[in-house]
């Protein structure tokens, strides 16, 4: 009983950890994709000085 109650409390958090890692990793990346088209944005006009 209580080897199952370990493996229950491990599967618990591993599922957990793993679904917050996976909702960080959304939002840096959108953060990362806003930077990158702020900075597209910025240095259009250098772009067309070629």
């Amino acid at each position: 009983m209580i080897q199952q109650t370990r493996i229950l409390l491990i599967y618990f958090f591993l599922i957990t950890g793993t679904i917050s890692c996976q909702g960080q990793t959304t939002e840096l990346l959108t953060e990362e994709q806003q930077l990158r088209k702020e900075m597209d944005e910025w240095m259009e006009p250098y772009r067309r000085e070629k």
